[in-house]
């Protein structure tokens, strides 16, 4: 259930691009970010999608929610896009025509050479990958390792300094501090060192979701596209946690059978990345772009009216409820009567009202709409209808289905 596709058709004829590792994103990153923004033309930053403990311990979809964090002026990243080639098929599939790309000042020439190389020539079965009318390699600029700041900064110093459990190093690298924590914790976990964390967690997740773009929606046509969430597994003996018990009781309760619990849980972990973010994450100034005066058509799409609506409508609970509309109408849902959530939005957070909140959802829009729950793309849907992560909330559903099954 998202508003925003993370591309859209391109109005103007040239894009501005760079690909990186940003295995953390750092302050270095930033200034790589304001070069491409420099440049006139679409800013685009593509991501790598390799994962290493050593040199890469943050997952392509991890990294990806950071930087969107951090650098939210750019469209970043796309799933499809592994490679520098795929990364120009992709602009160039998108209507543009010139390219301008953004390389280190040491890697303009080699990247001179491998654009031009290849552009306007077909491949092996014949395809053409890309094909630009013109193409130009620009410098970001000099970087000094030695010097302070961002001239100096480098993710390969972040690593060590998460490897070091050196926090205070790690924070003077991080573009935005409020990140600075959980990011460190994210780099030590990618890195096999992270400290250990009880299963259960609080209600809560010291770990809030980054801006997933979601809003529960009462038009099934909705152009609406997920975001990057984390790959789900499940524990090898699965002992359910505190919200897969919660939801897993309930839907007992409710009659469903193991399967429609094993779909809703698989849809549920991915919504959330693991259960791990019942709130989006940012302050006042980060949710003005939902709010009515700085852009009215995204504030009308969730209903927010006023100002600070953005933020105080921000994404909550296991379906991730956004806007003023949906609090509002989650507001009538309730089982016990009406709940005022606009006056109180922060208890759609509450597991406790999320799972009832959650079945409401799956009862309204999922059930009429699946006839077959080992249909994880019917379900999938009525919950995404982006069908973003597919395979992921399938081999979810194939491992929740095994694991209901050794329960009962």
């Amino acid at each position: 259930m998202r508003l925003r596709q993370l591309f859209e058709a391109a109005p103007a004829a040239t894009a501005v691009m760079a690909f990186g590792r940003m295995n953390p994103p750092t302050i270095g990153h930033a200034k790589l970010v304001e070069a491409v923004k420099s440049q006139s033309g679409d800013p685009y930053i593509f991501l790598s999608q390799s994962q290493k403990p050593k040199t890469d311990p943050l997952s392509f979809n991890d990294k990806l929610r950071y930087a969107k964090f951090f650098f939210p002026e750019v469209t970043i990243g796309s799933p499809e896009v592994k490679t520098v080639i795929q990364a120009l098929q992709k602009l160039n599939e998108l209507g543009y025509e010139n390219l301008i790309y953004v390389a280190g000042s040491d890697r303009v020439q080699a990247f001179e050479e491998l654009i031009n190389k290849y552009n306007g020539q077909a491949d092996k079965a014949g395809n053409v990958p890309y094909n630009f009318k013109s193409i130009s390699v620009v410098s970001a600029g000099e970087r000094d390792p030695d010097a302070d700041g961002a001239e100096g900064m480098s993710a390969s110093k972040m690593r060590q300094a998460a490897a070091d459990n050196d926090l205070e190093s790690f924070k003077q690298g991080v573009p935005q501090p409020q990140l600075a924590d959980e990011m460190f914790a994210a780099v030590r976990q990618g890195m096999g060192i992270a400290d250990t964390v009880e299963e259960d967690g609080p209600e809560t997740s010291l770990r809030p979701r980054l801006r997933p773009d979601s809003v529960t929606t009462d038009e099934p046509e909705s152009d609406l596209a997920p975001a990057s969430s984390p790959r789900p597994r499940l524990r090898p003996d699965f002992k359910p946690n505190r919200h897969e018990r919660l939801i897993i009781g309930n839907g007992k309760a409710r009659g469903l059978g193991d399967d429609e619990i094993a779909a809703m849980l698989a849809q549920i972990k991915v919504e959330t990345g693991d259960f791990q973010y019942m709130t989006e994450l940012g302050d006042d100034d980060y949710f003005k772009r939902y709010d009515p005066q700085h852009a009215p058509r995204k504030a009308a799409a969730l209903g927010n009216t006023e100002p600070g609506d953005g933020y105080k409508y921000r994404g909550r609970g296991y379906l991730q409820i956004t806007g003023r509309y949906n609090y509002a109408q989650a507001s009538k849902s309730m089982p016990g009567g009406y709940t005022n959530f606009v006056d109180n939005p922060e208890l759609v957070a509450n597991p406790q009202i999320a799972v009832q909140l959650a079945f409401e959802y799956w009862g309204r829009r999922t059930q009429p709409n699946v006839n077959n729950w080992n249909d994880v793309r019917s379900v999938t849907k009525t919950i995404n209808p982006g069908l973003r992560h597919l395979s992921q909330r399938a081999e979810a559903y194939t491992n929740y289905k095994s694991a209901l099954t050794r329960l009962a």
